[in-house]
């Protein structure tokens, strides 16, 4: 502000110097001669003065920059979320953990082959063999299967407990029944390939059970699964 006044004041002096003066005759010089050595001085210090002036006025108008985070500050049926600054290192989710998600009154339950981190076994046996060691409070969960059988085998997904799930016995959901026989019928060289990993292809019923493949016959039966434990 201070630099402006300034700037105006020289300019009101040069034009009072230039009104109570007679150039010509004061510098001796016949008439229009003293623009061309007096008026261009008088000219550029105008210019200075006016660009000075208009520099000011646009400094005063600019925002102020500031260095402080951006806040967002939103409330949500009612409630005031807290301010969330927009700077720094944001937080990340876990992955390979269950996800829900809730509107206020339903729940969307996210398939668990897809909210957990697949874990896998081989299937590689000629008699009746416990895959999958069950876990306390949670259930396996199948996310695909292939076997291919040597010799013409019947073949079963069980659950149960105690040694190949002989204890409380049971199809696992979504696989057919409890024994060899009321599982999958397959002829020599035959077999199945099922599911791609995206999703789940049955469940056991009961938490906490050991996950066995029975087969009736003593030929070589093959393959391997992808599961979570949820």
């Amino acid at each position: 502000m201070n630099t402006q006044r300034e700037s105006w004041r020289v300019l009101h002096e040069a034009r009072e110097s230039g009104s109570d003066q007679n150039p010509q005759a004061k510098a001796g010089l016949p008439d229009g001669q003293a623009c061309t050595t007096r008026a261009p001085w008088r000219f550029a210090l105008l210019v200075l003065a006016s660009g000075i002036a208009a520099f000011c006025a646009g400094s005063r108008a600019m925002p102020r920059v500031s260095n402080e985070p951006l806040r967002l500050n939103a409330s949500m049926a009612g409630s005031s979320l807290a301010s969330v600054p927009i700077a720094g290192a944001y937080p990340q989710f876990a992955t390979g953990l269950g996800v829900r998600i809730y509107d206020g009154t339903n729940t969307m339950l996210v398939d668990p082959c897809k909210g957990q981190t697949k874990l896998y076994a081989s299937i590689n046996q000629t008699a009746n063999t416990q895959l999958v060691t069950g876990t306390a409070s949670k259930k396996i969960y199948v996310c695909s299967i292939h076997v291919v059988v040597a010799a013409a085998t019947n073949v079963a997904l069980v659950e149960g407990t105690g040694s190949v799930c002989g204890t409380g016995t049971a199809g696992m959901g979504g696989f057919g029944g409890a024994t060899a026989a009321t599982g999958w019928n397959f002829a020599a060289n035959g077999g199945i390939a099922f599911g791609n990993g995206d999703s789940s292809l049955g469940a056991e019923g009961t938490s906490g059970d050991n996950l066995c493949l029975l087969n009736s016959g003593s030929g070589q039966v093959s393959g391997g699964i992808s599961y979570v434990v949820q």
